[in-house]
């Protein structure tokens, strides 16, 4: 399994992958929904989406976005149902670290929402919980 920046050929299997983890958050909080398709498009056409390619196919993805200094924000890690297990998934998240950082980042964010059946693979990449976002409506 290769990571590389994402190419403009990609673009029509990364909206496949984008469009599976959009269907895994359409019941979380809207601020976990604020990446749509053009804000990948974006991250896609500016370099700041890797995907990870094995026999030539796609597998799964990750954007970075920049954030505060010194942080780089990771969004959008999908990897295929049937890709996963296979170390995927943390190659993303080292790659998006090491470009991250390759731009002047020394810290890396990302965001989960409660109930996250994700939060043991991100703690595996060393990630820890930092804080909560507490949200009210207006």
């Amino acid at each position: 399994m290769i990571v590389r920046e994402a190419t403009a050929s990609d673009e029509p299997r990364v909206r496949q992958l984008f469009a599976q983890g959009d269907e895994k958050f359409k019941n979380a909080p809207a601020i976990f929904r604020a990446h749509d398709v053009n804000f990948m498009l974006e991250a896609l056409r500016a370099g700041r989406v890797l995907v990870a390619e094995k026999d030539g196919s796609v597998r799964g993805m990750v954007m970075y976005v920049a954030g505060p200094p010194p942080y780089a924000m990771l969004a959008g890690l999908v990897v295929d149902e049937a890709a996963r297990g296979n170390g995927a998934g943390a190659k993303l998240v080292q790659a998006a670290h090491t470009l991250a950082g390759a731009r002047g980042a020394t810290r890396a964010l990302l965001m989960i929402f409660n109930g996250a059946q994700v939060q043991g693979f991100y703690e595996g990449q060393g990630y820890h919980q930092i804080g909560q976002i507490l949200e009210a409506p207006l």
